[in-house]
């Protein structure tokens, strides 16, 4: 101790406190302890639980916050290349750590060198690894004004407000084991520094662009759509691009700032892109938009269905997206229930004249469509009465029937076992009127019922026909004395029923004329009479004379006899 140098014995402003060689060592044995104990912190860190990785990560947040506090205040933004503070500020594309700062293309630091491998004094981006996790430290600095009354930084210029840079640190990382974290794994801490007078100059404002909304958010593979982009700061001159096979983008249709219409054309690849809009000074924001292939339907259950019946049925298939998810069937409705990608429920009702199969198709809101046959079980209709309602007419004369039943279907066909049908009317779901014509009197006849869907049912009746009528003379019974020409006769035979029809006619010279009746034709079964005016003067006619009987139930006979005025 004797032979130590006076000035190492001096003590610090002369107290009896330790000499200025003893602080000196014991300021430097106490730097080289704490700078071993935050390694061997670090180091023992264990990732066996999540706890322990949090902890690590406060740990290289806080010295990358202490490394920024150590650097003078406007130093901080020395060495911050354009390059790589526009690549840290892309990685905050919501402006979650950025949002209350000062904006806009005019703080840009002109001077800022270009080069990305300019780190500067304090770095956009480090990485360390720790028990073999990996943590990514950003350090963002960005200019606020602070309000010295409450403390308070943002972008509102209030009396006394100051300029003030704002450091935030934000490390991530990916955690090893069975730990997870909803929403990625980080920790975020932020600082104020600020002095009276700064140059707000600012090297690391590139634009901020955010997308909030892509519409449509689902393309159909290969197809085009006019796509809205929603967000915010959007430049004028901005680009929207697509990576890889994506598709392709046209030309911009408007930007308002916050909105974007461009028209896109997919790519051929189904699969989840990411779309970026991109301004002039290198801001740019992402999002993602999905290209669908085609839904397919590789089953229906249950198959077949009742026409007329609503019956909820299960699709399965694949591609279905329940976001816009529609539904159809041919001659009928559907109604969709429940979506997932591979599975959907729909209540189908086919209309109760659709013959089977019916059609039904699934279509996504891009557009896309699948389509599958289902069958329809056929229809059972009853015929529950079968009443002749028309008039009696001879065989090969129509008459009219009326069925009666339930579940009859319009477009339903009859037929009948003899005789023809010749129309059949729809009057409802219970009557139909059908038109036959006899091919032999009184024969029973059994109808057939056939809905469109092949559903029949069977009734019978025997369809009623009257007699033919039969003439056995025509007798002169009077001549009136006042007019030469007019005559009454009488008809002889069997079978004339009302109301019927007398038609008189004769042969002149090639032409066949009708002598008009002057008085009614009065009727009996065997009998029937009648007055006519034979034409030209008394004497000049001598004519064969054709007396023709139409029977009110369709039959008809005729007689032809030499008569004279």
């Amino acid at each position: 101790g004797h032979d130590m140098p006076k000035w190492m014995h001096r003590r610090l402003d002369g107290d009896d406190g330790l000499s200025l060689v003893e602080t000196i060592v014991a300021l430097f044995i106490m730097g080289v302890i704490l700078t071993a104990s935050a390694a061997f912190f670090i180091n023992s860190l264990k990732n066996s639980s999540l706890q322990s990785q949090r902890q690590t990560a406060v740990t290289v947040t806080t010295q990358a916050m202490e490394a920024a506090q150590a650097v003078k205040v406007d130093k901080l933004i020395s060495g911050r290349s354009q390059l790589a503070v526009a690549a840290l500020m892309a990685t905050d594309p919501t402006r979650e750590y950025t949002r209350d700062d000062i904006f806009g293309a005019t703080s840009w630091d002109a001077g800022a060198p270009a080069d990305v491998t300019a780190t500067g004094l304090v770095p956009t981006t480090q990485v360390q690894t720790v028990n073999s996790v990996e943590y990514t430290v950003r350090t963002f600095i960005n200019l606020c004004k602070l309000n010295r009354l409450t403390g308070a930084c943002g972008t509102t210029d209030l009396p006394g407000a100051v300029v003030a840079y704002r450091s935030t640190v934000v490390t991530a990382w990916t955690p090893r084991g069975s730990a997870t974290c909803p929403g990625g794994c980080r920790f975020t801490a932020s600082t104020l520094f600020a002095e009276k007078q700064l140059d707000p100059k600012f090297n690391s404002n590139v634009s901020q662009p955010s997308i909030l909304t892509i519409r449509p958010s689902a393309v159909l593979a290969g197809n085009s759509a006019t796509l809205t982009i929603t967000g915010t700061e959007f430049v004028a001159g901005a680009t929207v691009t697509i990576e890889g096979t994506g598709g392709v983008f046209g030309q911009i249709l408007t930007n308002t700032g916050t909105s974007i219409t461009i028209p896109f054309t997919g790519g051929s690849t189904p699969g989840t892109y990411v779309v970026a809009v991109t301004n002039p000074d290198g801001g740019r924001a992402v999002s993602s938009i999905q290209l669908t292939a085609p839904p397919t339907i590789t089953a229906i259950n249950p198959n077949p269905i009742t026409p007329g019946v609503a019956t909820t049925v299960t699709v399965t298939g694949t591609g279905f997206v329940a976001n816009g998810f529609g539904a159809t069937m041919t001659a009928g409705t559907a109604t969709v229930g429940s979506v997932s990608s591979t599975s959907a429920t729909l209540l189908l009702t086919p209309n109760g004249s659709q013959a089977g199969p019916a059609t039904v198709t699934v279509t996504n809101a891009d557009g896309g469509t699948a389509s599958a046959p289902i069958g329809l079980r056929p229809s059972t209709p009853a015929l529950i009465q079968a009443v002749q309602t028309g008039t009696v007419n001879a065989v090969g004369q129509s008459t009219q029937v009326t069925l009666t039943g339930t579940g009859f279907f319009p477009g339903v066909s009859v037929s009948a076992s003899t005789g023809t049908v010749t129309a059949v009317s729809y009057v409802s779901s219970t009557t139909l009127l059908v038109s036959i014509t006899p091919s032999a009197p009184n024969v029973l006849t059994t109808f057939t019922v056939t809905n469109p869907d092949g559903g029949r049912a069977t009734g019978a009746v025997t369809v009623r026909t009257g007699s033919a009528p039969t003439i056995t003379a025509v007798t002169l019974t009077f001549r009136d004395p006042t007019k030469s020409n007019r005559d009454t006769y009488r008809i002889d035979g069997t079978g004339f029923t009302g109301p019927l029809t007398l038609t008189v006619t004769y042969n002149d010279n090639g032409t066949i004329r009708t002598i008009p009746l002057v008085a009614p034709v009065a009727v009996t079964p065997t009998t029937l009479g009648f007055t006519i005016d034979l034409p030209g003067k008394a004497g000049s006619y001598n004519n064969q004379t054709t007396f023709t009987v139409l029977n009110g139930n369709g039959q008809t006979v005729a007689t032809t006899v030499q008569i004279s005025s």
